[in-house]
């Protein structure tokens, strides 16, 4: 039995991501009254799709694999989601692949002009450094005060492979704080630009 589920709509997404070089994209999609929100991501190895119930504590992460193949949901995972539809396990008819069928299908075939945030990702992610601290606040070029720019395995975590590859080539340092109301929208790094994504991993 086939254990990974084929994301065929999301494809279109993907290349038009690829096309104006966005690395992060957004949408939700509803299954009766639940609404899940899910944030696609092309800035690392594997790609990643993250996905959550609003309004509730449910957040996982999907990795996507060559030829847009994501695994069934974990079983845990899987009754939560049941129980929160509200659907009774002997009765009407759900299952993984109809979860995932219902995410890939909802997806858009274009991306917006959105820039996911960085603390809207930190709601999917373990093992954060210094995890209070979650707000994007700026960047802190160290090739005028020659000190050691630092924070690499939070940037590469919320930021992707290519933004933390970039810092730590050019001596930056991301800036956190743990206060909402000091948050910046977030903004590449001056000088940064996103990396063209050959077909190799997909």
């Amino acid at each position: 039995m086939n254990d990974r589920f084929v994301m065929y709509n999301i494809r279109n997404l993907y290349n038009d991501m690829r096309h104006k070089g966005k690395t992060q994209e957004k949408f939700s999609f509803k299954i009766k009254h639940i609404t899940f929100e899910v944030i696609f991501l092309i800035d690392r190895s594997p790609y990643e799709l993250l996905i959550g119930i609003v309004g509730e504590q449910l957040a996982f992460t999907l990795e996507m694999g060559t030829g847009f193949k994501v695994p069934f949901l974990p079983d845990d995972v899987f009754r939560t989601i049941r129980d929160l539809l509200k659907l009774n396990p002997s009765g009407e008819s759900f299952t993984s692949f109809k979860f995932l069928r219902a995410l890939d299908s909802s997806s858009p075939a274009c991306c917006t002009t959105y820039r996911v945030q960085p603390h809207e990702v930190a709601r999917y992610k373990s093992d954060i450094p210094d995890e209070k601290k979650i707000y994007f606040c700026g960047w802190n070029n160290h090739q005028l005060d020659k000190r050691h720019a630092q924070n690499f395995a939070k940037t590469r975590k919320l930021m992707g492979d290519n933004v933390a590859d970039f810092c730590k080539a050019h001596n930056i340092s991301s800036m956190w704080t743990e206060k909402k109301r000091e948050l910046v929208q977030y903004l590449d790094p001056l000088g940064y630009k996103p990396r063209l994504f050959s077909n190799e991993h997909i």
